[in-house]
């Protein structure tokens, strides 16, 4: 055998070997048959670790890793199936297969192929989202978490409710349900000027089942009755302060003391605000304070004395003004 033969024979490749590859890479290709990839996951195939990873150990678990960004959305492939955009704070772990995100606060937008086998859950303190295959939205701020659906179908169980299953275009919102969480929507409420009725509804919510230690009630007291004082009720919102004074941890106490007296002052006059004006005649009390006392008072000497602490608590021009000006007029109106 010449040496071409030889060569031959020591590199033409076994047929029977070629054919049993030829067979895996068609077996391959059939499992690999699916739709195109959304366009925006398809950009996230750069920022993966590689080609093999793609196509292999989808049973792989996700190392446990935050998601964080404040600025623009960010893009993160979680696996071949699975992309995700994000502007926010959550936490994301599982495997590839069931991945799991603990979604905190901002905007997330969950793309997950269909037929793939893929079970992704998101969960915040008010709903629970999962999915097989779909496109989706998770807001979650102030007011709760909102739901909506892209393309697909998702599971959505609000916190305390049944499942509900929304479809392509829908949207759901998940109200809190914890007192602090009533009390940040009710705060959103009324600075979105909301109806004071449903800012209202909210705070009596979170007030239910709390008790008059809890932070969290004095808070919602306090909103309470500044709601009502803006709606004109200033009889419940004195109420509301009075049942705020009362508590203990009351570590706002001079506030709402300050808050009841103009509101006690615009309804009812100084019979009424003096209540709430006298705890605060302390040395370190505010020139305003000390001001609006003397108004209510008819005692000459508690006037100029009073007058002498608020000039000396002044702390700008306005206030001097205002202080001397009130002296002059107690001049006047002294014998």
């Amino acid at each position: 055998m010449d040496w071409i033969s030889t060569y031959r024979g020591e590199t033409e490749p076994d047929q029977e070997r070629v054919g049993r590859l030829r067979g895996r890479i068609e077996e391959r290709r059939r499992h690999s048959r699916r739709g195109p990839l959304r366009p925006w996951m398809a950009v996230l195939v750069p920022l993966g670790m590689g080609a093999g990873w793609w196509g292999f150990a989808r049973e792989a678990p996700i190392s446990e890793r935050s998601l964080e960004g404040g600025g623009a959305p960010e893009l993160l492939a979680i696996s071949r199936d699975v992309g995700v955009r994000f502007a926010g704070k959550g936490q994301i772990h599982g495997t590839e297969r069931e991945p799991h995100i603990r979604w905190e606060a901002g905007t997330l937008t969950v793309e997950v192929e269909p037929d793939r086998g893929v079970k992704l859950d998101v969960t915040t303190r008010e709903a629970t989202v999962r999915v097989i295959g779909t496109g989706f939205t998770v807001q979650r701020d102030a007011l709760g978490t909102r739901v909506a659906v892209a393309h697909g179908t998702v599971e959505v169980t609000c916190a305390g409710r049944e499942p509900n299953l929304l479809e392509a275009n829908e949207a759901t919102l998940c109200l809190p349900t914890s007192a602090a969480g009533l009390l940040a929507r009710a705060a959103a409420l009324r600075d979105h000027g909301a109806p004071i009725d449903v800012v209202l509804s909210t705070v009596d919510l979170g007030l239910t089942g709390q008790t008059d230690t809890s932070p969290v009630r004095n808070e919602l007291l306090l909103l309470r009755m500044q709601a009502l004082a803006e709606s004109g009720d200033p009889v419940q919102a004195l109420a509301d302060a009075d049942r705020y004074l009362d508590a203990r941890d009351n570590y706002r106490r001079d506030e709402v003391l300050r808050f009841a007296a103009v509101v006690a002052m615009d309804s009812s006059g100084c019979s009424r605000a003096a209540a709430y004006l006298r705890p605060l005649a302390r040395p370190e009390a505010l020139a305003a304070d000390l001001l609006m006392l003397a108004d209510c008072s008819d005692d000459p000497r508690e006037v100029s004395a009073l007058l002498l602490l608020a000039q000396e608590r002044a702390s700008t021009a306005e206030e001097l003004g205002l202080v001397a000006a009130r002296a002059a007029a107690a001049a006047g109106a002294s014998p």
